[in-house]
């Protein structure tokens, strides 16, 4: 098992997000996300994992958020 630097995955996070392309349809943006990380160079193939991991998760907790509320107003 390797050693996961957390401060370097969520700047590398953070980093992804703020060079996101907001013209993109939402897989679009999550691929430019998803290959910004895989193209840091600071972060080991484990770190890398762990950030698309993270982003991956959230994405669909933010999916189930959208879909619930949609369903609340209906």
């Amino acid at each position: 098992m390797s050693f996961i630097r957390n401060k370097l995955v969520s700047d590398a996070i953070n980093n992804a997000y703020l060079l996101i392309d907001y013209d993109k349809n939402e897989e679009g943006q999550y691929e430019s996300i998803k290959q910004t990380i895989l193209s840091d160079e600071s972060l080991s193939h484990d770190e890398k994992l762990e950030a698309i991991n993270i982003i991956r998760i959230g994405l669909t907790r933010l999916d189930l958020i959208l879909l619930s509320t949609i369903n609340m107003d209906q």
